[in-house]
């Protein structure tokens, strides 16, 4: 299918700030004629062409994930090459589609072909929920402008505001049906003694900054003060005659109040729009009514005795506050309920992530590619044939590659024999079960384990040509909520399962009937201790890593809410895992570069071109600072001083 205009605008705009980024770096870290570096050796492990290869761990992040694009762009156009490969979420997908794309000279950089793929997909397809759910997700991930506030503090806003303009109208309606003043008086006693409590707890410290902000009273001191208003009229309405002026005065005052100030907020871009217009149209309608009744005596109710019956205070006032909440139950609640129910129905995810997984497939299956574009004046033709990736042993033909390529073991210091080297190279090449090329991180629910895909497959299948290496990107790609989970029904158990679950987890439980696979990253976002071998005195080559910061600096404010506390801990459990991996070895910290993300979402999928192009120039900038501050030999050093004392597990997969 040829590539539409937006695809290829948008495709030379990243290519074009990968070069940029490249021959900046170029100009400080020498290359030859094929981009490969002269005089930076990063690895001991190279092919016949002088390509030097690192294994590569990335990490998950949502639609952060088009910033590893940008940092594996430039590693490649440095001359590095990947032997293999691993990533939870997002770096899963980079990761499966650097082994699954195979140009026809094994030298040719894939990151432009797997830009390409992202190029021609609109990532808002992957939200593939109901209708309600696709709107309120493409607006609750729009970022803030112009210091305006985001559509949920805007939705919010709006909630807030029914219920504070329905609850106490109802409420006092019903002080004046049973016509008490001492009542009245009495609440509004308390609703100032209430008040005062509260600004003194502002002014002992209590909750700072909880009740007022820019100079300008919040919702909760604005409600103290409503609510004492609204008392107030009612006692005065208590005490007027009947039919006077002021009486007329007051039973307007509330409602008209409220729809002057929901009509402003219409317009202020602080509250939603829709409800907004709901509440006005509703305090219209009601003021037209009381206007019609009180003044030209026409009535809607009813008629009693052959004469019309006019609307009582309480009648009038409680028939705006039902209203009012009968729209927010309408208008929210049922809104709520029914995605409560789909959600319910659905795996607790939003969305079936179906559009997501047959996107990976097709690309793994073709993924063929043959445009040529012009950037930066430079005509660039990108080209792939077919990847025809369709089971685990054309997922694991990855391996082949580096034999074809000429991969070999070439350590500086001559203190190894040829043969030596040789049996170092071949154990290093050679394609092990159960040390496969590429690694996808996934969690299974049910049994509480991390998968490694497709390692374990043969936990979940059993046959090799049923499973398809789409399902291990989906499996890893089940943001909790965002996506249902991935479910793997009715497991297979024969007789060799159990010794499988043994094997792999020295798991001795019951073998559940189905299996559940939340997002990679709830247990291992990081997973850089994959190729790890603590056997080795000296690694042969390095494990690159990337990893995206997308939290700001920490700060004990976040954990004075309840919704701020769970989430801090939910992180501290999902990232600590890799963490004390790093705590033990320091050193690999060397290995491990950082992009900062943190002004985009990560769960943005109609990110905004200008967005995604910046997010790619993120990813290589921070590809170039380290590629240009990383040592080998001090790295080699490192490793080996921390060697003797090594505590931290190591994954069997190790090959470093």
């Amino acid at each position: 299918m040829p590539a539409s205009t937006e695809t290829k605008e948008l495709l030379q705009s990243l290519l074009s700030e990968g070069d940029k980024v490249v021959e900046t770096l170029q100009q400080k870290i020498p290359t030859d004629a094929h981009g490969r570096m002269t005089h930076k050796r990063v690895s001991d492990v190279v092919d016949k062409e002088g390509y030097q290869y690192v294994n590569l761990v990335q990490q998950g992040g949502g639609v952060l994930g088009i910033a590893l694009l940008g940092y594996t762009y430039v590693l490649e156009r440095m001359g590095i090459r990947f032997l293999k490969l691993a990533g939870t979420s997002a770096g899963a997908i980079n990761s499966s589609m650097l082994a699954c794309v195979r140009p026809e000279s094994v030298h040719t950089c894939k990151s432009p072909v797997i830009l390409y793929y992202l190029a021609q997909k609109n990532l808002f397809d992957l939200v593939d929920g109901h209708p309600i759910a696709r709107t309120l997700i493409r607006n609750l991930v729009k970022t803030r402008q112009d210091g305006e506030p985001g559509y949920a503090t805007r939705l919010a806003g709006s909630v807030r505001f029914l219920l504070l303009a329905s609850l106490p109208l109802i409420f006092l309606s019903s002080l004046l049906l049973w016509q008490n003043p001492k009542g009245v008086a009495s609440l509004l006693f308390w609703t100032a003694g209430a008040f005062v409590i509260s600004w003194l707890l502002y002014l002992a410290g209590k909750q700072r900054n909880a009740y007022t902000s820019g100079g300008g009273f919040t919702p909760t001191v604005l409600f103290f003060l409503g609510t004492a208003l609204f008392i107030g009229i009612v006692y005065l309405l208590g005490r007027v005659p009947a039919g006077d002026s002021l009486q007329l005065f007051l039973e307007f005052a509330p409602i008209a109040g409220l729809f002057l100030y929901s009509l402003f907020l219409i317009f202020s871009k602080k509250y939603y729009r829709p409800i907004q217009i709901g509440c006005s149209a509703v305090l219209a309608v009601v003021l037209y009514i009381g206007y019609l009744n009180k003044f030209l005596h026409v009535t809607f109710f009813f008629r009693h005795e052959g004469r019309l019956w006019e609307l009582p205070t309480y009648v009038f006032l409680s028939a705006t506050g039902i209203s009012l909440f009968f729209f927010f139950v309408l208008f929210v609640g049922s809104i709520g309920f029914f995605l409560l129910m789909k959600f319910r129905d659905s795996r607790f995810g939003i969305n079936p992530g179906r559009n997501f997984r047959e996107w990976i497939a097709g690309l793994m299956e073709d993924g063929s590619v043959d445009i040529s574009l012009e950037v930066n004046g430079k005509e660039v033709r990108i080209a792939n044939p077919k990847n025809g990736v369709t089971n685990v042993a054309s997922l694991n033909d990855y391996c082949k590659t580096w034999e074809k390529a000429g991969v070999e073991y070439r350590p500086p210091q001559h203190t190894l024999s040829e043969a030596e080297r040789k049996e170092l190279t071949r154990r290093l090449i050679a394609f092990d079960e159960a040390h496969p090329p590429v690694s996808i991180i996934t969690a299974e629910v049910v049994t509480q384990n991390k998968i490694v895909f497709p390692r374990m497959w043969p936990l979940f299948w059993t046959a090799e040509s049923e499973v398809e290496p789409a399902d291990f990107v989906r499996a890893s790609m089940s943001l909790p909520v965002f996506f249902e989970a991935f479910k793997r029904e009715f497991i297979p158990r024969p007789g060799r399962i159990p010794d499988y679950w043994d094997k792999f987890l020295h798991y001795h439980g019951n073998v559940p009937k189905d299996a559940v696979f939340q997002d990679g990253g709830i247990l291992s976002n990081f997973p850089i201790n994959l190729f790890y071998n603590p056997g080795l005195e000296s690694p042969r080559l390095p494990t690159f890593g990337i990893r995206l910061n997308d939290a700001d600096e920490p700060d004990s404010s976040v954990t004075r809410s309840l919704g701020g506390l769970l989430w801090s801990m939910f992180n501290t459990t999902r990232y600590y895992y890799d963490k004390d991996f790093l705590i033990s070895n320091p050193h690999y910290e060397l290995c491990i570069g950082n992009v900062d993300v943190r002004r985009f979402n990560w769960i943005d999928f109609n990110m905004k071109t200008s967005d995604k192009i910046a997010l790619f120039a993120q990813g290589a900038r921070a590809a170039a600072a380290f590629l240009e501050n990383f040592d080998w030999d001090q790295y080699k050093i490192e490793r080996s001083r921390y060697r003797a004392g090594d505590s931290a597990a190591a994954d069997p997969a190790g090959t470093e």
